[in-house]
């Protein structure tokens, strides 16, 4: 654990990094990864000290493939919002960004290549937007879901992303697939009611 934490968990592992999250002497979670050997190392590069109403860079590390772990951490700002980031060690902390009409970016899985997960702003039918991205260093941020609904992407394996989505007209979330040569295809049977998510 970090300076002062009580608590860690982690999310993911791959070869000699372990993706997590620990607690230190400030409210909130920091963004760590482990080695196998037990090393842990702190993703985020500002001091353990309060950014306001949590320790700076909360969040947390979800998941991690070919050296490239990735997550969230809030910045600091007066509202103290969250950007997804990605990790190397040659490279350390890169921030994901995001697309306008977001203000917020969460981090879910990667492949070590494609970076997924969920943009969120502020318009749609309810008043706020959750949209599915995905990630490259080659192209950087990328929406792949509109705004008319709400998404996120959850899974990755060599460019084939899945996530889930909702309409109004859904009755629940339903599962998509979207690959770069394809787009978004909705993989659950016609005549099937919502409530479906991946779980890998």
């Amino acid at each position: 654990r970090l300076r002062g934490g009580v608590e860690s968990s982690a999310a993911a592992i791959d070869d000699d990094l372990i993706a997590g999250w620990s607690t230190t002497d400030v409210p909130g979670r920091r963004p760590v990864a482990w080695r196998t050997n037990g090393e842990i190392i702190d993703l985020i590069d500002e001091p353990i000290e309060s950014g306001g109403f949590f320790v700076r860079g909360d969040g947390q590390a979800t998941a991690v493939k070919n050296g490239l772990v990735v997550g969230y951490r809030r910045i600091a700002s007066p509202l103290e919002e969250s950007r997804a980031f990605g990790w190397r060690e040659e490279q350390g902390l890169i921030d994901l960004g995001l697309v306008p009409g977001s203000n917020e970016s969460f981090a879910f899985d990667t492949d070590g290549e494609f970076v997924v997960g969920q943009l969120s702003g502020v318009g749609g039918p309810t008043g706020t937007t959750a949209r599915a991205f995905v990630w490259t260093e080659e192209r950087g941020m990328k929406a792949i879901t509109p705004s008319s609904i709400t998404a996120s992407a959850t899974h990755v394996v060599d460019g084939q992303v899945l996530g889930i989505y909702r309409t109004p007209e859904t009755n629940g979330t339903r599962v998509f697939l979207w690959t770069m040569q394809k787009g978004l295809v909705d993989v659950i049977p016609r005549g099937f009611p919502g409530g479906f998510a991946p779980v890998g």
